[in-house]
Order: C-alpha cells, then sequence, then structure tokens
C-alpha cells in the first residue's frame, strides 16, 4: 500500500480511521450530553484501561461530541508534576471568558470568587485567578473548586451552554485534589447545572475513586476497555483497508488477528507495516 494513503494510525492516541467496539460508550455519552442541557444529571465516564487499548482515543471523541454540540471544553492531560488547582484556574477563568456573560452576571460571579480562599482573583474586572499556596490545604481547595464550579455551571445555565471537562492520566492527580474534585463535581450535579467531566486512567482508577469518595460510583461509571472481540477486531483491521480499495485475503485476516490478540494499538501496528 501507498505509504502515504496507509490509513492505519498506531500514534499515542491518534484516532484510528476505523473506531471498532466502542459504540456503546460513544451512546453513553452521548446520551449524558442531551441530559445535561436539559437540567437532567447523569453518569459520567472515568474510562480505564492499559496502555494502548484507545482510551486516549475515546476521551477525544467525547471531547468533539461535546463541542459539535455547543458545549465549551477544557482538556488536560495530566503528569506526575502536575498541580490540578493551578490547570483548573486557568481553565475556569478562559471558560468565563468564552461565556460572554453580560455586564450583570459578570459582576455577579466576580463578586462570589473574591470570597474565595485558596484562588484569588488578580484582575477586579476579569476573571483571571491566582493561588496561593499557604492556604491550598484540602478544605480550602475542596471549598473553593465547589465554588468554582458553582458559579461556572450557574453562569454556563444562564447562557444554555454546558460546560465539559476532559483529563487524561488522571491516575497522575494527587488524592487530596481528587477529592476536592469529586466533591465539587457532585455539587453541581446536585444543583443540576451543566457541568461534567469525563476522564482516562490506568485501571487502578475505580479504586482510588471509591477511596477519595465513597460516592464516586454514583458519580462516575467506569468502562474498562481491553482488547476487541473478533468482530470489532476485523472491522478495525479491514475496513479502513477497504475504504482504500485494498483487501485482505482471509488467511492474512485470521493470522492477523491471532498475532495482535484484538489488541487495538498492535492492530494498527499490523495494518501500517503490511
Amino acid at each position: 500500500m501507498d505509504p502515504v494513503k496507509n490509513p492505519y494510525t498506531p500514534g499515542a492516541g491518534t484516532r484510528p480511521s476505523e473506531l471498532a467496539g466502542r459504540d456503546e460508550e460513544i451512546e453513553s455519552f452521548k446520551i449524558l450530553l442531551a441530559r445535561l442541557r436539559d437540567a437532567r444529571p447523569e453518569q459520567s465516564q472515568i474510562i480505564t484501561g492499559l496502555r494502548g487499548v484507545g482510551k486516549t482515543v475515546l476521551l477525544n471523541t467525547f471531547e468533539d461530541l461535546a463541542e459539535g454540540t455547543g458545549y465549551l471544553t477544557a482538556f488536560r492531560e495530566l503528569t506526575q508534576e502536575t498541580s490540578l488547582p493551578e490547570l483548573l484556574a486557568k481553565d475556569v477563568q478562559r471558560l468565563l471568558r468564552e461565556l460572554k456573560l453580560s455586564a450583570k452576571l459578570a459582576n455577579a460571579v466576580r463578586a462570589s470568587l473574591s470570597n474565595l480562599s485558596a484562588f484569588k482573583l488578580t484582575d477586579p474586572n476579569g476573571f483571571e485567578l491566582s493561588i496561593d499556596i499557604r492556604k491550598l490545604s484540602e478544605q480550602p481547595l475542596t471549598d473553593d473548586l465547589i465554588e468554582l464550579f458553582l458559579q461556572l455551571g450557574s453562569a454556563a445555565k444562564a447562557k444554555k451552554v454546558g460546560i465539559a471537562f476532559f483529563l487524561d492520566e488522571i491516575q497522575f492527580v494527587r488524592e487530596p485534589e481528587f477529592r476536592a474534585l469529586i466533591s465539587a463535581l457532585h455539587r453541581a450535579m446536585q444543583k443540576q447545572l451543566p457541568v461534567t467531566l469525563a476522564a482516562a486512567g490506568l485501571p487502578q482508577i475505580p479504586r482510588l475513586a471509591g477511596e477519595a469518595r465513597s460516592y464516586a460510583e454514583r458519580l462516575f461509571r467506569f468502562p474498562h476497555l481491553g482488547a476487541l472481540d473478533e468482530p470489532d477486531a476485523r472491522a478495525a483491521l479491514v475496513i479502513p483497508a477497504e475504504r482504500e480499495g485494498a483487501a485482505y485475503e482471509e488467511p492474512a485476516i485470521k493470522r492477523a488477528l491471532e498475532l495482535t490478540q484484538g489488541y487495538p494499538f498492535y492492530i494498527q501496528e499490523f495494518g501500517k507495516h503490511i
């Protein structure tokens, strides 16, 4: 096959041309987006699985779906060095600007944010936030994140817009920050505000979330991505080639499925080099 037109994409988080075997998760997220816009709370998803199964691909797909239905979004890939409060402060101030609030509503939001403890407004006429690390202990952080989510969600509701946060590699979130984040999302859901969070991480995430907050399992579904079953693995291999006018012989397909064991990254790698 012409290497320029080769449809297989074995990169880190690169969307394959045929996203097979993820219909259930995608449909569930579509329902979430629709319900949230109607002020109907819905469990979001924290996608789990080993590396190479398509967690980031699916999370990016969720982001595309949200943006395609008019949501404002914020996507972050976390690392061991990440300060989640700093990232959220930057994202919240950007999202508040993008909402283009009326002067009256903007002033009301600023008045509420001026009472935060760890987060500080640095511009009386804007939404720029700084963080006082001396006050970044767990309870002030939790209280501040709850207020940030409530103010952002209330402003979004007034503008009839949804807000969706996306966090990749969420296993790197520090436990106190994870607890504060879950608490903030929980409060926003209780108030039926159009704010949600979807994330992706390694298989230990359901346990970590449960340890962080006992009610996390009621806020999130934890779909586990693994190897594709035979029909989906076949589709992931065969359909991209067919779109380029190429075809595998049946023995080659069977051998490819045997070698890759339905593992999404290996299917892309196989197709790229066949």
